[in-house]
């Protein structure tokens, strides 16, 4: 279970009720609204959600009148593909993608991973930062599911056609470009850091 509550602007925590409650908002965390998105759509590749209560707070609550959401949600089976969100560089340790898995599974997870995206930008979600940690793979079954949306954003602009933000520029690109980039952004691949983006996926440690 996870709770999203309002709470007072900085500095303002031990203010007068009457002040505290002009500050009083309607919840606008996107978790909430991706989950669910995610019901709504029978999605599969995120945690179930199992139940929602979105509610106001009381006179003696952080702010009153702000919102309280109480969202209950499937734990999903598996292993997280990472222990942090530290992206690798020459001379940092692999995460758990690469120490747990040999690179047979690692291409499978890579394929699920692909058909996963796809239909996460399909229902308009995309993480705002993306990383192994908010990938779980299920072995048992060849699952894998996203998970932690607390940080999201509208897919909308994937639907341009072959258009993707690489190195800070829109450029246009292929498929496969496409998807070494998003393999890059979530830790499944590591792209040589003096041939950025490269299209050569010999090079690359996958």
């Amino acid at each position: 279970m996870r709770v999203h509550m309002q709470v007072p602007h900085p500095g303002t925590e031990y203010g007068d009720i009457e002040d505290l409650r002009l500050q009083a908002n309607l919840c606008r965390h996107t978790e909430v609204q991706a989950l669910m998105d995610f019901h709504n759509a029978n999605a599969t590749m995120t945690p179930a959600l199992l139940g929602i209560k979105v509610d106001i707070q009381g006179s003696d609550g952080c702010v009153p009148g702000g919102y309280i959401v109480f969202i209950v949600f499937e734990e999903v089976p598996g292993i997280r593909l990472a222990d942090d969100q530290s992206a690798p560089y020459p001379g940092f340790p692999l995460h758990t993608f690469f120490r747990r898995f040999e690179r047979k599974q690692r291409d499978v997870i890579r394929e699920q991973f692909d058909k996963a995206d796809r239909e996460l930008a399909k229902i308009d979600w995309l993480l705002d930062e993306p990383w192994a940690d908010h990938l779980v793979w299920d072995s048992n079954t060849s699952k894998l599911y996203f998970i932690n949306f607390r940080m999201a954003h509208s897919a909308c602009w994937l639907r341009r056609p072959q258009s993707v933000v690489l190195g800070g520029n829109v450029a246009l690109a292929t498929d496969v470009t496409l998807k070494q980039y998003n393999w890059e952004l979530f830790g499944l691949a590591i792209c040589p850091g003096n041939s950025k983006h490269e299209g050569n996926l010999s090079i690359w440690k996958l």
